[in-house]
């Protein structure tokens, strides 16, 4: 088995490879393309300055028309193609090294990031030696992010920091010095949101989740919350001023705002977002009920095997009863069934729901509950 080093380099290595089968004069997205025009205009200016400018401003002052899609024409008189600071910078010091591939450091930086952080989650619920590399290569080679660590994107950095984030917070609550792992995860958790707005609500969640798995009580679980909110603050409001020096104002504060907007303006498209990248089998309300009763037949299915298991190793399980292995399987042939009525009328096509599309989570998560019960 290799070492932590050795794997790191050899991930890194693999997809440094892969970037060779792309070509450095197109790129995956049309965000990528404007960060990568930014940062050659940089390095040609020889300064960290994001202003691409625009030759027909005076004839075209919104630039509805200017050539990179989604440039922003700021308060500040500048016209901008950046999401984050952060991540440009480093990618623009890369890029004064050794051009477009050099730069694509950053991203895969944080895929190899990720993957560690996926291989520490594991040990933190008892998952070790080779099941947990499996993890780490896993999530490093078979998830998107092994398609962010191939053009300019700052998702993988994104995800990386707040998944040490959550190592952080699964460590905290219940040890000795419970206060840096609380401060140090907002940090985390407020530099991934300087990249990645979504970071705010992964925040909330995870503080309910492991806050209320660890069964602190409530006057620690109000310290840990303040804490966070004081470790978020600092890299924020850091990035704010970053941005004002450099920018004139501010961008990815605009970007918050605006989901928040956004989200209140239309609750009924957002929950409905969510039930398709969580459910569906496909984009329709009907992939998205079929996606909910996919993956909860395969959490009960789960349930019902591990009241089994137990039961033939000799564990407590007095809710167990010799029907539910037929249970189990009825319920197994009903997903595959709903999976095939998809597969017949929609064919091989993308499946958006995290759930449908990676049958472990619900398994995994109907034999936590099963483990939880019996507990």
């Amino acid at each position: 088995m290799l070492g932590a080093g050795a794997a790191g380099l050899a991930l890194l290595a693999v997809y440094v490879g892969l970037s060779f089968l792309n070509s450095p004069r197109g790129f995956l997205g049309t965000d990528t393309g404007g960060k990568v025009a930014t940062l050659r205009v940089m390095s040609e200016r020889g300064r960290f300055d994001p202003d691409l400018g625009y030759w027909a401003e005076q004839w075209d002052p919104t630039g509805a028309l200017h050539p990179l899609a989604n440039t922003t024409h700021t308060s500040s008189g500048k016209w901008v193609n950046i999401t984050t600071l952060p991540a440009l910078w480093f990618g623009w010091e890369l890029f004064r090294i050794g051009g477009y591939r050099a730069a694509l450091l950053v991203p895969m930086a944080g895929s190899v990031a990720a993957a560690f952080a996926a291989r520490a989650l594991l040990l933190r619920f008892g998952v070790a030696g080779r099941r947990a590399w499996a993890g780490f290569w896993l999530v490093g080679l078979a998830s998107p992010l092994a398609i962010y660590a191939l053009d300019f994107w700052e998702h993988s950095l994104g995800v990386a920091l707040m998944a040490w984030a959550v190592v952080l917070l699964l460590s905290g609550p219940s040890g000795r010095r419970w206060w840096w792992p609380a401060l140090a995860a907002g940090a985390l958790f407020g530099a991934a949101a300087t990249m990645r707005t979504e970071a705010l609500v992964y925040l909330a969640v995870a503080v309910v989740v492991v806050v209320g798995l660890s069964r602190t009580s409530l006057r620690k679980a109000v310290a840990v919350g303040a804490l966070l909110l004081v470790g978020l603050s600092v890299p924020l409001v850091a990035n704010e001023a970053l941005e004002r020096r450099v920018v004139g104002t501010t961008i990815r504060g605009a970007r918050v705002a605006g989901t928040a907007a956004g989200a209140g303006a239309a609750p009924a498209s957002r929950l409905e977002e969510a039930a398709v990248t969580t459910f569906a089998l496909d984009g329709s309300s009907r992939g998205i009920a079929l996606g909910a009763a996919f993956a909860a037949l395969i959490a009960f299915a789960a349930v019902l095997t591990s009241r089994f298991v137990n039961a033939q190793a000799g564990m407590p399980a007095s809710a167990f009863t010799k029907p539910d292995a037929g249970l189990a399987v009825v319920a197994l042939a009903g997903a595959g069934a709903l999976l095939a009525i998809r597969i017949v009328s929609g064919g091989l096509g993308f499946v958006p729901g995290m759930l449908a599309a990676w049958p472990a989570a619900p398994f995994a998560f109907g034999k936590r509950q099963s483990a939880i019960a019996l507990w």
